[in-house]
């Protein structure tokens, strides 16, 4: 593998708790092309504040998490933030 993308829709600067937007990854070889045989690895730290279901990224509390997506020794990370419904507009 030479990459891996992360893809969260809808993508925004901040979730609300309960939010559900859609994951996935996928993995490219040297020339840009997918990986569809490729195992993805995730990871999604700290799980208080998102957790995965699925093709969904959970949002469960406040605050950032990261989540981390790995096709052998190759990984990419992807930062969320989690504010309260009172902090958002």
């Amino acid at each position: 593998m030479a990459d891996v993308v992360i893809d969260l829709s809808p993508l925004r600067p901040a979730y609300r708790p309960g939010d559900r937007p859609r994951l996935s990854a996928t993995a490219l070889d040297a020339q840009g092309r997918p990986v569809p045989a490729a195992r993805l690895r995730w990871t999604i730290t700290p799980t208080t504040t998102a957790t995965r279901q699925g093709d969904r990224l959970v949002m469960v509390g406040e605050g950032r998490a990261t989540l981390e997506a790995c096709a052998g020794r190759v990984c990419r990370r992807l930062g969320v933030l989690v504010l309260d419904d009172r902090a958002l507009p």
